[in-house]
């Protein structure tokens, strides 16, 4: 039985029905995330932390010792599946939680 395609999540990832289970995977290579029970699939994704300066040469004049950017990709086949930036002591800000599927 192959796996059926429930949602797209962006170009990036999507969540297909395996066994009756609900999963992450990358669009890509088709990677597993893991369960959709985790909420968000940037859990089990790699993760870059980057200065805001090295993003853009304009905000060297901003705030770049508060703020980063966090970069999420596939540990498979390094596609990027999510950014953001935000305080640089704030928790990892989760886009969605599909963990009720």
């Amino acid at each position: 039985m192959s796996d059926q395609l429930v949602i797209p999540i962006g170009d990036t990832t999507k969540v297909v029905r395996r066994n009756n289970e609900l999963f992450f995977e990358c669009t890509r290579c088709s990677n597993s995330y893991g369960s959709t029970k985790i909420g968000d699939p940037k859990k089990n994704a790699l993760m870059r932390e980057r200065s805001i300066g090295d993003v853009n040469p304009w905000n060297k004049y901003g705030k770049i010792d508060q703020f980063v950017v966090r970069e999420y990709y596939c540990p498979k086949c390094g596609i990027m599946i999510a950014a953001n930036m935000q305080n640089k002591d704030e928790p990892i800000m989760m886009d969605m939680d599909l963990s009720n599927l």
